[in-house]
């Protein structure tokens, strides 16, 4: 092996493990006001693939906070354990999001949490959450969604311009689907509205052309007197 050769292997080897690194010290933090855990508030990390510690300077981690990785260029995402909340705007814009695991236990999705990842195809809500602020997920990429059934209201232009989102899975329970909530999903196909729904706000299903006759009369039914 030529000397030339062998430092341009060093080099690439060098190369991937700075682009890989990653580990606590990667992460900022805050303290919960309880004190009892910390609070993600940024990342400062090369890789891209990100895997949140369970634990940061020995607090467990609790809460990805408001806009915490916002417009980062991260591709994945694991949450762990232990986290019940992300916060705010805390991955929006972050354009090549492809992959989220989010841990079962999880309580609340901020506002615009995920808006504007339009790499985002899939991502799978646990059922132990219970509030999903508008339009954390307008304008991603997914093609389709079954609904926790804890969250009894689906919030304003939540799916706002998801154009791939093809399939909505709505568990028995849900109660509201807030004003814009599909506005211009449309690719949106299947679709079923339970029976306990009965408040559809303006505009829910506005654009939603590729909708079939026989899916809209239960949405009908249900008070909507939009267009489609």
């Amino acid at each position: 092996m030529t000397k030339k050769l062998t430092f341009t292997l060093i080099f690439m080897a060098v190369l991937a493990v700075h682009v890989l690194a990653q580990d606590a010290s990667s992460f900022m933090i805050t303290v919960t006001r309880d004190g009892s855990g910390a609070i993600v508030t940024g990342y400062g990390g090369s890789a891209r693939d990100v895997i949140v510690p369970a634990n940061i300077q020995g607090l467990p981690v609790k809460e990805i906070g408001v806009k915490a990785f916002r417009t980062s260029k991260i591709t994945s995402v694991v949450i762990p354990e232990g986290v019940t909340i992300i916060g705010d705007a805390a991955f929006q814009n972050s354009e090549f999001l492809h992959s989220v695991t989010l841990p079962d236990g999880i309580k609340t999705i901020g506002r615009e949490a995920f808006h504007g990842c339009s790499a985002l195809t899939a991502i799978t809500l646990p059922n132990s959450i219970t509030e999903i602020g508008v339009t954390a997920f307008a304008n991603t990429a997914l093609k389709s969604i079954t609904w926790p059934t804890g969250v009894s209201v689906i919030s304003d232009y939540i799916f706002r311009e998801c154009s791939a989102l093809e399939t909505v899975n709505l568990p028995e329970g849900v109660i509201t689907i807030g004003q814009g909530a599909f506005y211009r999903c449309s690719a949106l196909v299947n679709i079923t509205v339970p029976a306990t729904v009965k408040n559809i706000g303006n505009l829910s299903f506005n654009g939603c052309v590729s909708i079939p006759l026989g899916a809209r009369v239960p949405i009908q039914r249900a008070g909507y007197r939009g267009s489609f």
